[in-house]
């Protein structure tokens, strides 16, 4: 937490020899750009987290990028070179300019598709929609949606989601705040929807399940008012 809070802070020059960014490194830092140097390995965990980051070049050197390392940022692209072997849970969340996330086709561990979003290549699974996308989106073919995948995407309008090439669950808070977005269709292969899945979705007001559904957790629906029926698979 070298810099937390320094919102005052516009530049900032970075050692070529770095290897490490630390814990909350900047957090809620007032830096907009920032050059990581070359040496760099590791981003680590609420590095750059709320601060008005608007743009980054990741450098071709780093593995690893830590759990809400972007959080909250005012990132508009992303590009993941192909050496990242593992982003944590939320690294790019809450980032409500981002547009696209686009990956190294090189990269073993992790894709994009045309529209920016990002993929978990090794486990087939839709990790990020860029918060800042508009209309329409379509999950990759085989993809499965996790947590948070399209949490706070506020201007998404409508979502064709993907059959999973195993049976999955809609995890935590992957719709949540999709105040846009009026109705969906969950394919078959889904076994499960998560707690607070689609809470603050506002404007959902149609919602096909599919047969294999087994479970929904609880608050999954919270604060969807405009949702007034749904029709529960039998079994």
């Amino acid at each position: 937490s070298m810099f937390e809070y320094c919102t005052s802070l516009t530049t900032l020059t970075l050692p070529a020899t770095l290897e490490d960014i630390p814990y909350q490194f900047m957090y809620n830092a007032g830096v907009e750009t920032i050059t990581l140097p070359n040496a760099l390995t590791a981003i680590g965990s609420y590095a750059f987290c709320e601060s008005s980051l608007t743009a980054i070049e990741i450098p071709t050197s780093v593995t690893y990028v830590g759990m809400y390392a972007f959080y909250g940022t005012k990132l508009t692209q992303v590009e993941i070179p192909a050496s990242v072997e593992e982003i944590e849970t939320s690294a790019f969340g809450e980032c409500l300019n981002l547009l696209s996330i686009l990956v190294d086709p090189a990269n073993p561990a992790y894709q994009s598709d045309s529209q920016g979003l990002l993929y978990d290549r090794i486990n087939e699974q839709l990790l990020v929609c860029p918060a800042g996308i508009s209309g329409h989106i379509t999950v990759m073919d085989g993809m499965a949606v996790t947590g948070e995948s399209f949490s706070n995407c506020i201007q998404m309008t409508s979502v064709t989601l993907a059959t999973p090439k195993t049976n999955s669950e809609l995890e935590f808070r992957a719709f949540e705040n999709c105040v846009l977005l009026e109705s969906i269709t969950i394919p078959e292969g889904y076994t499960a929807i998560g707690s607070d899945c689609f809470a603050g979705c506002t404007a959902l007001s149609e919602v096909v399940l599919p047969t294999t559904l087994k479970e929904i957790d609880y608050d999954a629906f919270n604060g969807c008012t405009a949702l007034t029926e749904i029709d529960l698979p039998s079994g």
